[in-house]
């Protein structure tokens, strides 16, 4: 898969999310505004958005977390920690200057770990 397969713009609406998650068979996405990440939304946080009163309309933006959790490159064996502790299922890694380089999924995380 492709890293931009993971990536959905912030004016998307929600349920754009939900049918990216379906067809990629993932559980998160990462937030993009201006070419940046700028978070991520798993099925959780939209449903969090949906009882907060947020609707399969509302833009994706409104259901983002923008505290999550990445590794610098050359340090992915910190995602362990993460997959762990967060319960994420992508881990994106940023260069210094907060470029996405790519991501690491807990699907490659354990094809890598049980090879």
């Amino acid at each position: 898969m492709k890293l931009q397969d993971y990536i959905i713009q912030s004016n998307c609406k929600i349920i754009e999310a939900i049918e990216k998650m379906q067809i990629i068979k993932t559980r998160d996405l990462l937030i993009q505004k201006n070419k940046k990440i700028i978070g991520t939304v798993s099925e959780g946080d939209i449903l969090r958005a949906i009882l907060r009163g947020n609707d399969l309309r509302s833009k994706i933006e409104d259901a983002s977390n923008t505290n999550f959790k990445f590794v610098e490159v050359g340090k992915e064996h910190e995602a362990v920690d993460i997959f762990k502790k967060e319960k994420v299922f992508i881990v994106p890694v940023f260069d210094k200057k907060f470029k996405l380089l790519h991501i690491i999924t807990l699907s490659n995380f354990f094809d890598e770990f049980t090879k």
